[in-house]
Parts: structure tokens; sequence; C-alpha cells
């Protein structure tokens, strides 16, 4: 389906024709987990069209008064706090 774009029902004999876009995230090794086969090779090529790597929070920590500030005023609108 990933790939053709189209599949079929389990006892329908009509292909279904689809449109899809899939986003994807682990903060796994797929390449890793390839060679040690603990995940499928055609799978991460079908998924691995556009890559973006995102270093984890605890590198970033300039990132955490900014992520805090759009908590706290979307929360706060929630619960009509100032």
């Amino acid at each position: 389906m990933l790939q053709e774009g189209e599949f079929e029902r389990v006892g329908d004999n009509k292909t279904a024709k689809v449109d899809v876009r899939v986003i994807a995230a682990t903060n796994q090794n797929l390449e890793q987990l390839i060679a040690q086969g603990k995940f499928r090779k055609d799978l991460f090529y079908r998924l691995n069209i556009i890559s973006i790597e995102i270093p984890p929070l605890r590198d970033r920590k300039q990132d955490i008064p900014l992520l805090v500030e759009d908590f706290i005023k979307k929360h706060s609108r929630h619960m009509h706090k100032k």
C-alpha cells in the first residue's frame, strides 16, 4: 500500500486506491536494527523519504524556557488563569 498506493480489502475483489502520507518517529537507530535483523529493510526504504533528526531536549536546554512559556500560555487560557 505504501509503495503502490492501492490495496485489496480482505474478502474483496476490488482494488482500493489511497493517497496517504505517513509520519513516523523513533528514538531507535533503525539502520542498526536492520543490520541486526530486527527491522525490515523494505519498510525503512519506504518510510525514509525525508529524514529529520532532532537532538534530544537534554542536548538543547536553551529550548526549555520557550517550551515552558508556550505550555503555560496554552494551558492558562484553557483554565482561565493568568
